[in-house]
């Protein structure tokens, strides 16, 4: 990574942190005193419009800046692994084992899960395990790639499961939000596992994981304090927001690796 790159992933730092407390706070105040639960809607549109267009904004700059800023010439090692992101991540491997154990508990009630919730099981498994490697030694080769696509396939039934509940309205804000947050999650899963598999990746990484952050805090933080103080789920399981919010989590201590990684060659 160069001295270039290495000022552009410090900029983009200080304003998602900056940028995700705010939207985060702004959504948060919505979901409290201007969101219709029953219908999905936010009832203060100008606040809403403020809260859409800035995030909109933000995602296209972010994208645009990286692709023209940053010259990404070949491939390199993968992201940078520091303690704190193995630290960190235990709490999505912790979030993908408690969804098993939720879903298990669940089915014990006789409370049967669709079919979603069990291809999100499925990989949610194969998440654990990729997780799970940022504590072990040795070079686990391309099968880390593999298993780093777990947490991307979790999402995709995720999108796929709250796409096709026809009790859910098609045009449910916070659900439209969701859909936009799980794609940009996705987008820098598959940049971070091009990576694992030595391709060119730092580029697009930082195209989406900025706009991935902001998303996964604005929806999850302001969707669970709404679960608690109001009792509904604003995206139809509050265990869904969990997942995401520790997937935003590790994205970021990603982010700020990537920042601490002393500048080198062009990666």
């Amino acid at each position: 990574m160069t001295k270039r790159t290495s000022l552009f992933a410090r900029i983009a730092l200080a304003i998602t942190l900056v940028f995700t407390a705010a939207a985060t706070a702004l959504r948060a105040y919505l979901m409290q005193n201007a969101y219709d639960f029953t219908n999905g809607f936010y009832t203060d549109d100008k606040l809403h419009s403020i809260l859409r267009y800035s995030l909109i904004v933000f995602a296209v700059l972010a994208f645009t800046m990286a692709y023209i800023y940053i010259k990404e010439r070949k491939s390199s090692n993968g992201l940078p692994e520091t303690k704190v992101v193995t630290y960190v991540s235990f709490i999505p491997m912790c979030a993908f084992a408690g969804f098993l154990i939720y879903t298990f508990a669940k089915m014990l009630g006789y409370n049967r899960p669709g079919a979603a919730t069990l291809v999100m099981c499925l990989f949610s498994i194969v998440a654990f395990f990729y997780f799970l490697t940022f504590t072990k030694k040795g070079n686990l080769g391309d099968s880390r790639a593999v298993l780093c696509s777990g947490s991307a396939l979790v999402l995709l039934a995720l999108v796929f499961g709250l796409y096709f509940n026809t009790s859910i309205s098609y045009v449910n804000h916070s659900v439209i939000l969701c859909y936009a947050t799980c794609i940009f999650l996705m987008l820098s899963i598959v940049a971070e596992a091009n990576g694992l598999l030595g391709r060119p990746h730092i580029r697009r990484y930082l195209a989406c994981v900025p706009t991935a952050i902001v998303l996964s805090f604005t929806t999850s933080i302001p969707n669970i304090i709404y679960s608690i103080t109001q009792g509904g789920a604003p995206i139809t399981d509050f265990y869904y927001d969990i997942i995401i919010l520790a997937l935003g989590v590790f994205q970021l201590a990603r982010l700020i690796a990537v920042c601490m990684t002393k500048p080198a060659e062009e990666v």
